[in-house]
This record gives C-alpha cells, sequence and structure tokens, in this order.
C-alpha cells in the first residue's frame, strides 16, 4: 500500500502538492462530518447533567451552532476537496500523456515490434484514464481512512476501554482480510490486463482488415475471434471476483457484527453503571459510521489491485529505453553521409557480438558514402536492406556495427531531434492525420505562415486539387487520409517535406504505387524537394534514377556494386539485369486470348 502511495505521488510530480492539499481539506471534511456527533454528545452530557429533568436553551442553540458549523464548513473543505482532486487527477495524467507521447517519439522502432499495439494504446488511454480518475480519490481514503481509524480507536478508548478493544479487534481482522483480498487481486489483475490488450489487439486488428475480412468472406471467423478474446477478458474479470465475493463479504460481516457488538454493549453498560447514558447514546450513534471509512479501506483494495496493474503497464512503456538517451544538440555545417562498414540485424538488435547467425543479418559490411548536394541512388530486389537503410540514417534503429556519420559526426551522438531537423522523409506508404489538410502540411514546420503552406502547397502539384476541395486547405483528410486518393496524400506528403526544408531528403518508392497521371505531378514535385539538397532514393522504376550521382545495388544485405546507370549497365552484374528486364517489361502487352 505505501509503495502504491508512493508511486502515485511521484506520477504526480509538480501537482503532487495538489493531491496533498486535498487530503488535507478531506480531513478537515471528516472532523466537520463528526461534528453532528459532538453535538449529540453535548446535549446528552447537559440532559444528564440537569438529571434528565430539563434542557437549557443556551445547550439548544449551541447544538443548533455545532450542526451549522458541520454543516458550513463540510460545504467549503468538500469543495476543496473535489478541487484540488480534480486538478491534480487531470493535470498529472495530462502531464503523463505528453510525456509518454514524447518517450515513444524517442524509442527505437523496435520498440513497436516487442509490445503489441494494444498494449501501448490501453496503457495511454484506459490505464491513465482510471489514474486520472481515481488515484486522488484512492490516496483520499487510503490516507484518511488510516488517520480516522486510528483517531476513532483512540477515542473510543478514552470513553470506555472495553468497547475500544471490540473496535480495534474488528478493525486488525478486517485489516487481515482486505490484505487477502490485495493479494488475490494483485496475483489476478495481471492476467487480467493480459486478456484486456489481447482484446483490444483483436479489435484493431479486425477493423484495419475488415476490407479484407469481407473481400475473403471470412468476417464470420474473423468475429468469432473477437468474440473469444472478449470472452476470455470476461473470464477473467468474473474468476477475480468470484475469488474475491466470500472475501468481501467476510470483511464487511465483521464490520457489521463488531458494529453490532458495540451497539448491545453500550446500553447494557450503561444500565450497569459502567457509562454514563450520554456516552452510551453517542456510541450507539458513532457505532453506524464509525466503521465507513474501513469499510472504505476495503473499496480501494479493490482499486488498489488495479491500479497497481495500470501503474506496472505505465512503467512498461515509460522504461523502454530510449535511443538517443547519450546524444547531444549538435548543429551540423556539411551534409554528407558517410556510411561505414554498417551490420545490423532484426533479430539481434544489441551489440556487434549479439550478431551470430548468418540468416538473422539483414544490413552486412555496408559502406559508401553521399557527397553534399548529390543523389544517391539504393535499388536492389525486394528485402535486400533497402528501406532498412534509410531507416538508420534516419536512426529509427541503431547500427550494431560499424558507423554512420552526417558532416563528420556519427549519428549516435546526436538527440533525436538535432539529427532529424536535418532530415526529410516520403514513404511509399504516407500517413496523414485525422486533421486538416493545412495541418497536414504544417507538420513540416508547425510555425509556417499561411502563405508558405500554399507555396509548398504550389511546389509539390497540390495546389489546384485543394482549393477544388469544399473547404479547401480546411478540409479534413479523414483518418490517415482515407478522404484522399493515394496520388493527393502522397503530394500533401511532399508539401510537408518541403515545409520542412532540410538539407538532406529520403525518399522510399515515393513513387511505387501512383498512377501515371499522378506519377507526373509527384515527380514534378520531388523535383522541387530536391533541389540543392543531399538526396538518397529507393526505387524500383530504374528510370526515375538513371541520372543518379551514384547508384548502390544491393543484394541480401550486401553491396553487390557501385557506380552511375553507365557504368553498370556496362557490367554483366545485377543492375544489368534489372534494367534488361525492365527494358523488357516495357514491351509486354495484355492479349485476350
Amino acid at each position: 500500500m505505501l509503495r502504491m502511495i508512493k508511486k502515485i505521488l511521484n506520477l504526480s510530480g509538480e501537482y503532487g502538492k495538489y493531491i496533498k492539499l486535498s487530503i488535507v481539506f478531506s480531513f478537515f471534511s471528516g472532523i466537520f462530518a463528526s461534528m453532528p456527533l459532538m453535538s449529540v454528545f453535548y446535549f446528552f452530557y447537559k440532559f444528564e447533567e440537569n438529571n434528565y429533568s430539563h434542557i437549557e436553551k443556551d445547550t439548544i442553540w449551541k447544538c443548533v451552532g455545532i450542526f451549522a458549523i458541520s454543516i458550513i464548513g463540510g460545504i467549503i473543505t468538500k469543495y476543496f476537496t473535489y478541487r484540488f482532486q480534480g486538478v491534480s487527477g487531470y493535470y498529472m495524467v495530462a502531464k503523463e500523456r505528453l510525456s509518454i507521447g514524447d518517450h515513444l517519439r524517442r524509442v527505437p522502432m523496435s520498440f513497436f515490434n516487442k509490445n503489441s499495439l494494444g498494449d501501448v494504446t490501453m496503457a495511454i488511454t484506459s490505464d491513465l484514464q482510471y489514474v486520472e480518475s481515481q488515484a486522488p480519490q484512492l490516496l483520499d481514503w487510503i490516507i484518511n481512512g488510516t488517520i480516522t481509524s486510528v483517531i476513532s480507536a483512540i477515542t473510543l478508548m478514552i470513553f470506555n476501554f472495553k468497547l475500544g478493544i471490540i473496535f480495534i479487534i474488528a478493525l486488525i481482522a478486517a485489516l487481515l482480510i482486505c490484505n487477502a483480498m490485495q493479494n488475490i487481486g494483485k496475483d489476478e489483475a495481471v492476467g487480467q490486463k493480459e486478456r484486456q490488450s489481447k482484446a483490444a489487439n483483436s479489435t484493431l486488428e479486425y477493423i484495419r482488415g475488415i476490407a479484407t475480412f469481407k473481400m475473403y468472406r471470412m468476417s464470420g471467423k474473423s468475429t468469432d475471434k473477437i468474440k473469444n478474446s472478449y470472452r476470455e477478458y470476461g473470464t477473467a474479470c468474473a474468476k477475480t471476483e468470484y475469488k474475491l465475493i466470500p472475501l468481501c463479504g467476510l470483511f464487511l460481516g465483521t464490520l457489521k457484527a463488531a458494529c453490532g457488538v458495540i451497539i448491545i454493549a453500550a446500553p447494557y453498560m450503561a444500565l450497569n453503571g459502567e457509562t454514563t447514558i450520554a456516552t452510551a447514546a453517542m456510541i450507539i450513534i458513532a457505532s453506524f459510521n464509525v466503521f465507513s471509512p474501513v469499510e472504505n479501506l476495503g473499496v480501494a483494495s479493490g482499486m488498489l489491485r488495479m491500479m497497481e496493474a495500470n501503474l506496472d503497464r505505465i512503467d512498461k512503456v515509460k522504461q523502454f529505453e530510449v535511443i538517443d538517451a547519450d546524444g547531444k544538440n549538435i548543429e551540423l555545417k556539411s551534409f554528407d553521409i558517410d556510411v561505414s562498414n554498417v551490420s545490423f540485424s532484426y533479430e539481434n538488435r544489441g551489440k556487434k557480438e549479439d550478431i551470430d547467425e548468418e540468416k538473422d543479418i539483414t544490413i552486412k559490411n555496408v559502406s559508401f558514402k553521399v557527397k553534399p548536394s548529390s543523389m544517391t541512388a539504393i535499388v536492389g530486389a525486394s528485402g535486400c536492406g533497402k528501406t532498412t537503410m534509410t531507416r538508420l540514417v534516419s536512426r529509427f534503429f541503431d547500427v550494431q556495427a560499424g558507423s554512420i556519420k552526417i558532416g563528420g559526426m556519427d549519428i549516435r551522438e546526436h538527440t533525436c531531434d538535432s539529427l532529424l531537423k536535418n532530415i526529410s522523409m516520403v514513404f511509399q506508404n504516407v500517413y496523414l492525420f485525422n486533421d486538416t489538410i493545412i495541418n497536414n502540411i504544417r507538420f513540416g514546420n508547425p510555425n509556417a505562415t499561411m502563405e508558405e503552406v500554399v507555396d509548398a502547397a504550389i511546389k509539390a502539384r497540390c495546389h489546384e486539387f485543394i482549393t477544388n476541395l469544399p473547404n479547401g486547405y480546411d478540409t479534413m483528410v479523414g483518418e490517415g487520409g482515407a478522404a484522399l486518393s493515394g496520388g493527393e496524400k502522397q503530394r500533401i506528403s511532399i508539401a510537408r517535406a518541403i515545409l520542412k526544408d532540410t538539407p538532406i531528403v529520403l525518399l522510399d518508392e515515393a513513387t511505387a504505387n501512383i498512377d501515371p497521371e499522378n506519377e507526373v505531378y509527384i515527380q514534378d514535385a520531388i523535383n522541387e524537394l530536391v533541389k540543392d539538397k543531399t538526396l538518397i532514393v529507393i526505387a524500383h522504376r530504374l528510370n526515375t534514377v538513371k541520372d543518379a550521382d551514384q547508384i548502390v545495388v544491393m543484394d541480401n544485405g550486401e553491396i553487390s556494386d557501385i557506380g552511375t546507370h553507365k557504368e553498370l549497365i556496362k557490367k554483366e552484374g545485377i543492375y544489368k539485369c534489372f534494367w534488361d528486364i525492365r527494358q523488357n517489361a516495357n514491351a509486354w502487352q495484355v492479349r485476350n486470348a
């Protein structure tokens, strides 16, 4: 329990002071809530003092005053309790979401291979939402419940030692049961969270692949998978509850039994002269509420097991090592690229000595240099490592052997931001955010003016189709850019890169899936993008790269040859083979047999 309190307060950071203030006001709220009981005790005490014959008006007014102070004080303290709880919860989690977002931006892309998207999604959404809504209240119940229970025990011991002993015995028994509930819940919560993530993954997979499911008439089987994942999640939740229900009943039964014993014992003691009628009356009335803080502790134990599982999953995301932990903000003065003896394996992402199996190696001893303001093309068969090279240059992954230098500086010495501010990338598969066109283009430069955005769009050959849309630049593109065609999305991504205006540009099959009509526009857009830039381009269409300053030919993760187009077609190698195949393919025709 103390560990959980510490974790929540650490998570709250600068907003921890608001949680502490909410606990302080909640404590005073509890004092004001107990004041009516003090009023009842004072009333019976005075009534007993006057031999049960009369009550003075002064006594009545004092009791009314205590009630009034209790109501007004309770309203004020509750207001500040809820206000500070709300502030601490919402701001704490807002800060944490931004922190996790920044952390994910700096992890190597292998993180998303090792961890399911469902786990990450649930951690950022439902787990943090639970922390947001429950953490401040949970701390309030635990801390104030503990303090109130201790004060109640001491008070009962002062008024009547025997009744105080009954309360303490019930309290100890209830806390032991609560601890058993906590241990069971902790064990079950892990499996519960795993099945929750599995259900989330199944749902995401179904939504993403729904067109394929429909095409191959597999929708029935696909929904069976989702149903099974949710059934497993429901079974895990039910299993937890089945184990906890008997203990919950025993927990509440213990408290209610102790309350019943106190209610019977108090008047009996008063009749035997062991306590006063005023004290007995106060104890009887107090017994209905004295165990409320303890009951809250029981409820908190259930919340606590879920909170711990949630925080553990959040910590798992946060603890994944960032790729630029030792990086520095470095300003580059030149933009030549030197790839020297680089090796890399997706299977073994550790050091060089971890790459021990030939079949695991994606890139092996690759070396080439790219001069500033020149064009280097990387060509080769699918799976030969072309895209991996661009990912390594942009430091989406770190090399395991060798080095990549830009401007003479090893890219591993940079922070991600200081490196990537010099690099623009245009991918084969474009992703646009579910936002307006102007904001998607501004992603390349958030501070760009409207005139700069329009200028970039004109250069990217997308201004005309944007202005023909109903809302122009304020048109929402839909999730992933669903409202636009492939060619339109590609041109917007190029406009984004033009607006970023970096000295290095990486093009990964930017025209691979584009129809001939759009290819003309996109090629013009790319020509605008790469003016006076250091360019690395991956292409299957060799016509688009035959004018490159150098062509790097890759085969099974290694460099097969390097040279210009004219040099390579004179050699009997892979490039010439590709070129001949492409030239023959241009003459292919589809005929009706």
